[in-house]
């Protein structure tokens, strides 16, 4: 069984899932929605022409901001979405990720390069899945 101790050494690089889904930030709300719905997803990256992030727009970002509200759905998806989100670097430890989510009380975090493009999405269940996949008896 691997120690969870080692398992704290890992980086984001070593335990991202697939490439996220990403939206720009003039695009509607309404693709943001079918991308979440489509994929089966909680969240879609927002990013700027030239691929710096922009911003994140959540499933809570949906209920809270946009649900019950005189909004449409061609709405910009830079109206709804959270800018300026938190970042980590693919090369930063899960550590420093779930301190990161644990004390900022979000559960997505996006990954950015050092020019500050967006290159990937890691999440709480990200990490919970790859702590129980590696915790497991060999």
């Amino acid at each position: 069984m691997t120690e969870l101790v080692e398992l704290l050494e890992y980086t984001i690089d070593e335990i991202q899932r697939e490439q996220p889904k990403m939206v720009m930030k003039s695009d509607p709300v309404k693709k943001a929605l079918e991308l979440i719905k489509e994929n089966n997803i909680t969240s879609c990256l927002v990013v700027n022409e030239d691929a710096t992030l922009a911003g994140i727009i959540t499933e809570r970002d949906i209920l809270k901001k946009i649900t019950g509200q005189d909004t449409k759905l061609n709405d910009p998806i830079e109206k709804h979405m959270t800018p300026n989100p938190q970042t980590i670097k693919g090369n930063e430890s899960i550590v420093i990720a779930l301190a990161m989510m644990s004390h900022g009380g979000f559960r997505n975090l996006p990954v950015t390069d050092l020019s500050g493009k967006a290159i990937g999405l890691i999440n709480m269940s990200d990490v919970m899945s790859f702590f129980t996949n590696h915790l497991r008896d060999d």
